[in-house]
């Protein structure tokens, strides 16, 4: 019952075999994963692939990976997850739309609230807070005001540093860095 640990982009490549297409992640570069989800380019969960997936000695794993897939996951045994592929997910402005998201204060200090606004928000969007290496602190489909709510109420424990806030629906896409300080 070890935390799970890993880098996002390391230890993972793709293969195509007869049998399809998988993402192949070393076990040593992700100590402590007893599974892997992979979800398609809608967000959803598309499969889980427990450890030793189509590798008996659980060196390797062979992750589903179909060509309308998005991301791979690494979980651990208390559930948490970091982004194993694709490595640019955290580091990319591409496709992004590049005006009309803020979050301010940038940077915070403790005690401060976090104001994300989004110009001509409309209706639920999917958020989601990353460290820098790419673990997911925080996941939540909701409105901007409600995302708020949940945001400050779960920035308050997090430590000092660098943290990637993703918000998107089916037509916008939003990054943005905050910095705790």
């Amino acid at each position: 019952m070890l935390p799970l640990s890993g880098n996002t982009g390391e230890g993972a490549t793709l293969e195509t075999k007869s049998q399809g297409r998988f993402l192949v992640v070393e076990s040593e570069k992700w100590p402590n994963a007893v599974a892997y989800e992979t979800y398609d380019s809608n967000d959803q969960l598309y499969s889980v692939s427990v450890l030793g997936t189509g590798d008996t000695s659980t060196q390797k794993n062979y992750v589903d990976f179909p060509t309308d897939a998005k991301s791979v996951y690494a979980v651990g045994y208390d559930g948490k997850k970091i982004l194993v592929y694709p490595a640019n997910t955290l580091g990319t402005q591409e496709n992004l739309t590049d005006s009309g998201f803020n979050i301010y204060p940038n940077p915070i200090t403790n005690g401060k609230d976090i104001t994300l606004s989004l110009k001509n928000a409309k209706g639920k969007y999917h958020f989601e807070v990353y460290d820098i290496s790419g673990r997911q602190l925080l996941s939540a489909f909701d409105t901007i005001e409600n995302i708020n709510h949940i945001l400050n109420q779960k920035a308050r424990n997090w430590a000092s540093g660098m943290y990637i806030i993703s918000l998107h629906n089916d037509s916008e896409k939003y990054q943005k860095k905050l910095i705790k300080q």
